[in-house]
């Protein structure tokens, strides 16, 4: 079967979520949504080693996901970890970097957007929204730290999905900002991950410095406005923390300049070498 059906149907799954109130059709959704990017991910690359560890990971993840919900009581704090763990962010994110670096640039783009958006969608039927604000208020800081100490182009493009993620999370409290954060953040990682894909033709220019702008977050990137609506829902009650991620937020300005930089340095080498070295 050609690989855009798959992704219409991944596609189709995750409109149907969304219509669900149900906690049993949605775990449903995630299980159809994992066994679909399993299969994404084989035809790709043809690495049976890594689909099966996906298979293993996805399977274990959701086993310990009903687990937690038919025996334990304290249902949304152990939910949470299993649904961070899905969402690959800090600190349960190990898992996820090393499944990026074996997938193609496209299907990474779709890993990072469309995959999280179930996980997140059940977090907000069965959880508290100030228990996900906490954890990615963590996920935020510890991505930044991170990718402050890397110059590799895939590790800041990684954590930057991570902060990304956390703050998309942060957003379902209103589903519009949701919406609105996902929709631009989803069309500026289609945008870098397209000139990944075609980096071995492409030189240094305007469009990777323009969607590079965008991630940043800063004024005029909509990504911005998407964050400064999500920070207003929580100001009036949590304004230290808001403080906080907004400082964090500035401090995360150097590692995306570095990698514009980088990227204009390395444009006087040999293209070929500098593909080599993107996803290490």
């Amino acid at each position: 079967m050609n690989l855009t059906i798959w992704y219409y149907l991944y596609f189709v799954v995750i409109i149907m979520s969304t219509s669900m109130s149900n906690w049993i059709s949605m775990w449903t959704m995630l299980e159809l949504s994992s066994w679909l990017m399993i299969i994404i991910s084989m035809k790709n690359n043809f690495m049976y080693d890594l689909t099966f560890k996906m298979y293993l990971l996805f399977s274990l993840s959701s086993m310990v996901l009903m687990l937690f919900w038919f025996t334990f009581s304290m249902k949304q704090e152990w939910l949470l970890y299993v649904i961070a763990f899905k969402l690959g962010i800090p600190p349960l994110h190990w898992w996820m970097s090393w499944v990026m670096k074996h997938m193609s640039w496209y299907t990474m783009w779709w890993f990072t957007t469309f995959h999280k958006t179930i996980p997140m969608l059940i977090s907000l039927l069965v959880m508290n929204n100030l228990l996900p604000f906490w954890w990615c208020w963590l996920s935020i800081i510890w991505s930044s730290l991170s990718f402050w100490m890397s110059s590799s182009m895939f590790t800041i493009i990684f954590y930057s999905s991570c902060i990304h993620t956390s703050w998309l999370w942060m957003t379902l409290n209103d589903f519009f900002s949701f919406l609105f954060y996902f929709c631009i953040y989803s069309m500026t990682m289609f945008m870098v991950f397209s000139l990944m894909e075609y980096l071995m033709y492409w030189s240094m220019s305007l469009e990777l410095t323009t969607v590079m702008i965008i991630l940043l977050g800063i004024p005029p990137s909509a990504i911005f406005f998407a964050k400064f609506i999500t920070l207003s829902t929580y100001f009036s009650h949590m304004m230290m923390s808001v403080w906080l991620l907004l400082f964090i937020n500035i401090t995360t300005i150097f590692p995306y300049t570095r990698m514009i930089w980088n990227a204009f340095i390395n444009n006087m080498y040999s293209p070929f070498s500098y593909q080599q070295q993107m996803k290490q």
